[in-house]
């Protein structure tokens, strides 16, 4: 339970704390991931049948020959880009969770706001 008056804080709603990047910033983690783990895109690109392997392929291909240290840093970057720019951080704190997912299909990236103890 929350007391009113002066100052006091206000219960944070889950839209308030939730955070969905777009399918442009989902691509560019894509990237940054494949890069990050398995280096510069040397696959061929899919068919015409599988338009979302040839967007993903063509936003990891897009990195060259970006280092793996290079892109983990960018993916770090971006993901607090991301969390700034839809005002997560003004709610009193920032928790960010991914996870590396063993199938090499991306990352899971998720990131709620609240206030950490």
């Amino acid at each position: 339970e929350r007391r009113g008056g002066k100052g006091a804080a206000r219960p944070v709603s889950e839209a308030e704390r939730s955070y969905r990047p777009s399918y442009e910033e989902m691509l560019r983690f894509y990237s940054y991931y494949k890069q990050a783990t398995a280096g510069c895109c040397q696959g061929p690109r899919p068919g015409f049948w599988d338009p979302i392997g040839r967007y993903k392929w063509d936003a990891w291909h897009s990195l060259g020959r970006m280092s793996k240290e290079e892109a983990m840093a960018a993916y770090v970057a971006e993901m607090k880009k991301g969390i700034s720019s839809h005002g997560v951080l003004r709610q009193g704190g920032c928790a960010f969770s991914w996870r590396w997912p063993t199938s090499g299909q991306g990352g899971l990236c998720t990131a709620s706001a609240g206030h950490l103890m």
